[in-house]
């Protein structure tokens, strides 16, 4: 928790739309997190939401990094809209169900 930064992006009535917060930080890289309510994706609202992530990285001297698996088009989609660019590809594994 003493580590940890988020931000949350509410409408009227305190309804909670999108999070970005850090979901891993290692020196001065923090990896961005981001969780949009299912009714609200597509309004752009996670792109509001991490832009605030990104610009609290910037002032604080920390490289705002972003992962997500190679499947998740919205993800990557968001990504590229922020300004990212992919530069690496690792394995992802799961166990067989």
């Amino acid at each position: 928790m003493k580590n940890g930064i988020g931000f949350t992006l509410l409408l009227e009535g305190n309804i909670p739309v999108s999070t970005a917060f850090s979901s891993f930080t290692i020196g001065n890289k923090l990896e961005i997190g981001i969780e949009t309510n299912p009714e609200y994706q597509g309004f752009g609202f996670g792109a509001v939401t991490c832009a605030e992530l990104i610009d609290y990285c910037i002032a604080n001297d920390l490289e705002p990094v972003w992962s997500c698996n190679s499947g998740n088009s919205g993800s990557k989609k968001l990504a590229n809209k922020l300004g990212f660019e992919e530069c690496k590809r690792v394995p992802y594994y799961c166990l067989p169900v």
